[in-house]
């Protein structure tokens, strides 16, 4: 999946190289040099999504959340002063899991969307069928969708990825903090 990302992100770069000197002087360069700019945030956003397995996350998160159900019918049973810090540290794992198992399949398809955008927005501006202040809103309306989408899934990865490995480390001692609680048949 990397490899085709990359690819892909080469293929632009080379395209878009290709484009600017064959065009000469008819387009702005500045201008296709923003969108490129664009394309390169985009791409990071994509590589950044690539850093969660949303197969694997999906499988833990039903994990976790049929282990909570558990913790939860017996919480007074299980809690002690001792393993208090450690179910709330684990419940503190829900949110950004569920997070980022909900919205994977949205952030990959706003980034391919915004990425489609830019294509066709790099062909207006080179065939002139946009005035240079359309150009100009329609830019900075991509440039600040960008910034907004890499940001919000650089939160969520990172989040998704920290409570991960909380996840990992807590699950087992939750766990035994059930079986132990819970009442032999």
């Amino acid at each position: 999946m990397k490899t085709i990302l990359r690819i892909s992100t080469l293929c632009l770069i080379i395209a878009s190289g290709i484009v600017l000197f064959s065009c000469g002087n008819k387009v702005d360069q500045e201008t296709l040099k923003r969108v490129d700019k664009i394309s390169a945030s985009l791409d990071s956003a994509g590589n950044k999504l690539l850093e969660v397995n949303d197969d694997t996350l999906k499988e833990k998160f039903t994990t976790f959340r049929a282990t909570s159900e558990k913790l939860e019918k017996n919480f007074y049973a299980i809690k002690t002063d001792e393993n208090f810090a450690d179910i709330c540290q684990y419940r503190q794992c829900k949110k950004p899991l569920r997070n980022m198992v909900t919205n994977y399949k949205l952030f990959r398809k706003e980034v391919d969307t915004s990425a489609a955008q830019l294509v066709r927005l790099r062909h207006d501006i080179k065939k002139g069928l946009l005035s240079k202040e359309e150009t100009g809103q329609f830019i900075a309306l991509e440039e600040q969708n960008a910034q907004v989408l890499l940001k919000k899934i650089t939160k969520s990865v990172d989040d998704a990825v920290q409570y991960e490995k909380c996840f990992d480390t807590l699950q087992p001692r939750i766990l035994n903090y059930i079986e132990k609680a819970t009442p032999k048949k």
